[in-house]
């Protein structure tokens, strides 16, 4: 029975992180800031 207890209690812990990293990804700001500092500050000359 403790197996079955430890199983699901894992089980619940990776859809929670799955879940929490969904709505990270989805709800995350720009994706294009990077690229935006990098053309912006880091290419000498760039227009």
């Amino acid at each position: 029975m403790r197996r079955v207890r430890y199983f699901l209690l894992a089980l619940l812990v990776a859809i929670l992180a799955a879940l929490a990293g969904g709505y990270y990804w989805l709800h995350s700001g720009n994706p294009d800031a990077l690229r935006k500092i990098v053309l912006q500050q880091c290419v000498p000359h760039q227009q």
